[in-house]
């Protein structure tokens, strides 16, 4: 007994340590971390075995973490009040004082212009050369940068008041100096990564016109704007470079308010050209060099913001400054250029990939609207309306061409639907509405109606296998605008004419293309208008033209009826058509009577009615339609009650006479027909026996 639950106790170790290790003789090979090892007794038989596990060491706990010295101070914010906050406003002051200085001068006049210049130089390059030796010495601190971005700013103070305000220096001379502090100022703010010497340094430095209080003039703006330039190329290099979004947009904002000043001192047409080349070529760039140095698939909202705004300042201050200059010419000559370079742009980054799809559709749209514009001056009336329905069309193909984004949605049904609605505005510029529900368009309401038609049409089409919602929309404007076209140019039976071969054609295409669920509709409202115009054609306009507008609104009716698919609806249009064709006849007896009499008319209407209602209840019976037979007897009614109480009271007694036996005689050929052609009911057999049924 004891042996076997030995050799029980090693085959259970056997199995516990093959799960652990290898076993090779009298030494374990361990393939986990080290474990404690278990001591094996061989004894002979009929001995008990010992096993004997060291117990594990025990684990000191770790000390307790020390109190913090001071637990109701935050110290990264009172690193920030100590370090950040107290340098920028630091430098600030610095730099206002500079300003007071350049400006304002001394109130005692011991010091002249060039010694105040020299004094304001001096101050700057000392802030300067404290960063820099602050840096070297102590390391990177906020101190440190701050002194040199105020410095820098100091620098093209003084090199603006030395050239624009006093005049110490010539133009070039001074622009160049300030082209050398610029680029060593971005190489500096690149290399350190410094965002206050683009803040305080680059963007002092585009505001040193202002803060020096120049006056611009003629003679003095330009050199101030040279300035502005200078400092917003290198401000627009160290945005490139880094992630600066915001100082983009600030130094965007301080600039153009200085060229636009600039623009104000009425300059020659090439210096409107060049500065207006210059800035817009500088706003650009930032935002796109900046998104293709980052690779990101959604932009900054600022990056956004500073194309639009850049293009709308340039393009709209541009075309005021050509304007106000007398050259109209070069203001849409701007317009041309900025719709070329957005587009290209647009159309590239699309196309590359190297800019995020939305910059890229906001810079091409951007390039489709200076199009419009430019486009709009160049043209006029019918044309200019043309113009932008192939802009919409357009629209249309990229739609189609274009993956389904809610950015994609958005941009392209805004330039769809824009350039659809300025269409239309053109065209009602050029052919009034009043004209137009007159039945006058001229012919250029009719170019434009059709031209519009066209391009709807069109444009569903491209739009309807990729955004069926707005090809739908597109089809039926379409549609409208040929529905309107054919009422304001045809009239009378042409009208008639039309809009039946209009409601016969939308009906086929129907049929042969279900997937489309305007023609359909659009079938239904042109019969529904050839039924009206037909209705006051027959009203107003000779016997003639009336039968034959009725007699077209019949045919068609009946046409659409029987190449529809069996429903409810065919049902209606086949109601439809005997309703109509009982029009035509009760109109051609009243209208062609056979004699001179007047009360001819009506024998011949009630007789007509009572010929129609007999050959319905013919055809109804013949051919087992409930329907037909119960409305050929409630025509077969109404020419009863019309004999007697209308025709007795007012006819003459001849023709008394007359409705009364033509009636009587179809009434009895219509009873013996019904009883004739009617099948017998079959014999209640309830009451035979059953051996009998």
């Amino acid at each position: 007994m004891v042996e076997q639950r030995v050799r029980e106790l090693e085959r259970q170790m056997e199995d516990l340590t093959a799960r652990v290790g290898l076993i090779d003789g009298e030494k374990t090979y361990w393939q986990a971390a080290p474990q404690p090892q278990v001591r094996r007794e061989t004894a002979p038989p009929h001995r008990t075995v010992t096993l004997k596990r060291p117990a594990p060491p025990k684990t000191p706990a770790p000390p307790p973490a020390p109190p913090p010295a001071h637990p109701a101070i935050d110290r990264s914010f009172e690193d920030l009040l100590g370090g950040r906050v107290l340098a920028w406003v630091g430098g600030v002051a610095v730099l206002v004082a500079l300003a007071l200085l350049f400006a304002l001068g001394i109130s005692s006049g011991a010091i002249d212009e060039t010694g105040r210049t020299l004094i304001g130089a001096g101050v700057a390059a000392l802030l300067v050369g404290a960063g820099l030796y602050a840096h070297r010495r102590h390391g990177r601190t906020h101190a440190s940068l701050a002194l040199v971005g105020t410095g820098v700013a100091g620098l093209f103070m003084a090199g603006t008041v030395a050239t624009v305000v006093y005049d110490l220096l010539p133009a070039a001379l001074g622009v160049t100096g300030a082209a050398a502090i610029g680029a060593w100022a971005t190489w500096l703010a690149i290399r350190w990564r410094a965002e206050v010497i683009g803040w305080l340094g680059l963007l002092g430095a585009v505001s040193a016109p202002l803060l020096s209080g120049a006056s611009l003039n003629s003679e003095t703006a330009g050199a101030a704007t040279a300035f502005v330039f200078v400092a917003a190329a290198c401000a627009a290099a160290v945005v490139v470079s880094q992630r600066w979004d915001r100082l983009a947009l600030a130094v965007f904002t301080v600039a153009t308010l200085q060229w636009w000043g600039f623009l104000t001192t009425a300059p020659s047409g090439l210096v409107i050209a060049l500065t207006l080349l210059g800035f817009g070529a500088i706003g650009l760039a930032t935002a796109i060099g900046r998104e293709v140095r980052l690779q990101e698939p959604e932009p900054a909202a600022s990056r956004l913001a500073l194309v639009a705004l850049n293009a709308l300042a340039v393009g709209g201050i541009g075309h005021w400054a050509f304007g106000d200059a007398g050259l109209d010419g070069a203001a849409t000559a701007l317009l041309v250029v900025l719709a070329v370079v957005h587009a290209a742009v647009g159309a590239w980054g699309l196309r590359s990939g190297r800019i995020a799809r939305p910059l890229a559709l906001l810079t091409l749209t951007l390039g489709v609207l200076f199009g419009d514009l430019a486009f709009a001056d160049l043209t006029s009336g019918v044309l200019r309306g043309v113009g932008f329905l192939a802009a919409g069309v357009g629209f249309a193909w990229l739609a189609r061409h274009t993956a389904r984004r809610a950015t994609d949605d958005v941009l392209l049904g805004a330039g769809l639907s824009g350039h659809v609605a300025i269409a239309l505005a053109q065209m009602l510029a050029v052919t009034p509405a009043e004209d137009l529900v007159a039945g006058d368009p001229g012919a250029a309401g009719i170019a434009g109606l059709a031209a519009l038609a066209a391009a709807c049409l069109g444009s569903g089409v491209l739009m309807r296998e990729a955004r069926p919602v707005w090809g739908d929309i597109a089809n039926g404007l379409g549609l409208a605008a040929i529905f309107v076209l054919t009422l304001t140019a045809l009239s009378g039976l042409a009208l008639v004419a039309a809009l039946c071969a209009e409601a016969i054609a939308l009906g086929r295409y129907a049929q042969r293309d279900t997937h489309d669920s305007i023609p359909g509709p659009a079938s239904l409202i042109a019969l529904g208008l050839a039924a009206t115009v037909g209705v006051v054609v027959s009203l107003d306009a000779a016997i003639l033209p009336a039968l034959g507008a009725v007699a077209l609104v019949t045919a068609t009716v009946g046409v659409i009826a029987y190449r529809h698919p069996a429903g409810e609806l065919r049902n209606l249009l086949t109601v439809a058509t005997g309703v109509c064709g009982l029009y035509l006849v009760s109109l051609a007896a009243l209208e062609l009577p056979l004699t001179g009499d007047a009360d001819q008319g009506q024998l011949q209407l009630t007789a007509a009615w009572a010929l129609v209602g007999v050959g319905a209840l013919v055809v109804g019976v013949r051919n087992d339609l409930r329907g037909l037979r119960l409305a050929a007897l409630g025509l077969l009614g109404v020419a009863a009650g019309k004999a007697f109480l209308f025709d007795l009271a007012t006819l003459a007694p001849a023709q008394r006479i007359g409705s009364l036996l033509g009636l009587g005689l179809l009434l009895l050929g219509g009873a013996f027909a019904y009883q004739r052609l009617r099948p017998e009911a079959p014999a209640d057999l309830r009451s035979v026996p059953s051996a009998l049924r």
